[in-house]
């Protein structure tokens, strides 16, 4: 495993961590418009971990596929500088909302349990 796809599935652990976090408190609702789709705005544990082990095996597939075809360097770059950005910007902005994983999540203005 390369280490671009070592750092990708680290953050992804991160946000799935930060979703599972999330999905357990009434007050936040899964914003990402393709997550959303794929699990709903309230999703289970279990909906949340089928999603983070599916795409973690499928980002790890498609780095690999793209080495073991010999894409060029340029298409590879992409790939991995695309993903990390998206997954790093997906963790920061969670972290902004006010989810914290290792302690009480920020209140939300208007939430009745806030």
């Amino acid at each position: 495993m390369s280490r671009q796809e070592l750092v990708w599935q680290a953050l992804h652990a991160v946000d799935v961590a930060q979703t599972l976090e999330a999905a357990r408190d009434e007050c936040y609702k899964e914003d990402a418009w393709l997550t959303r789709r794929l699990i709903g705005e309230q999703p289970s544990d279990a909906q949340v971990l089928a999603w983070g082990v599916g795409s973690a095996v499928l980002h790890a597939w498609v780095s690999d596929t793209l080495i073991q075809r010999g894409a060029p360097t340029w298409v590879q770059m992409v790939w991995d500088l695309g993903t990390l950005g998206q997954t790093a910007y997906a963790v920061g902005s969670n972290y902004d909302t006010g989810i914290r994983l290792l302690g009480s999540n920020k209140n939300v203005r208007g939430c009745p349990a806030g």
